[in-house]
C-alpha cells in the first residue's frame, strides 16, 4: 500500500480568532513547503474544526497514513491523556488508515532564538 499522508496540527484553541487564525497560518505555510498536500488544523477546544473532524478531513482528501502534531510547548494533561484517547477514536473510527501522533513541540534550540528575537523587537519597541 502506498502511503498518502495528511497532516494535523493539533493547537489549544481559543475564544480568540486571531490566536486561532496564527496556528491556520502555520498549517498553510506547511502547506505551501510542498512537503505534504494535505495539512488541516484542529483545535482541543473553544474553536472548529475540532480534533476528530480535522483527521476526518485528511482522510476524506486521501490520507490513508495521518500524523498528528500537537502544538503545545509542554507535555501536560492534553498531550499525555487527552490526545492519546483522540487517536484512539480516530482508529476506531478509519481502521484502514495509519494515524500517529508525533512529539509536541517541547524544547528546541530555535525556540531560544525565537526569545531573543522577541527580547530584541521588545527592546527596540
Amino acid at each position: 500500500m502506498r502511503l498518502h499522508t495528511g497532516i494535523v496540527i493539533i493547537a489549544h484553541g481559543s475564544r480568540s480568532d486571531e490566536a486561532n487564525q496564527d496556528v491556520m497560518y502555520i498549517g498553510k505555510a506547511l502547506r505551501e513547503q510542498g512537503y505534504y498536500k494535505v495539512v488541516e488544523v484542529g483545535y482541543l477546544e473553544l474553536a472548529r474544526p475540532d480534533v476528530l473532524t480535522a483527521i476526518d478531513t485528511c482522510v476524506s482528501k486521501g490520507a490513508n497514513h495521518v500524523i498528528v502534531i500537537p502544538f503545545f510547548l509542554l507535555a501536560g494533561t492534553h498531550v499525555q491523556e487527552d490526545l492519546p484517547a483522540l487517536m484512539e477514536q480516530a482508529r476506531a473510527k478509519h481502521p484502514d488508515v495509519i494515524i500517529q501522533m508525533g512529539r509536541h513541540l517541547g524544547f528546541h534550540q530555535q525556540l531560544v532564538e525565537i526569545i531573543l528575537d522577541r527580547i530584541t523587537d521588545a527592546k527596540e519597541g
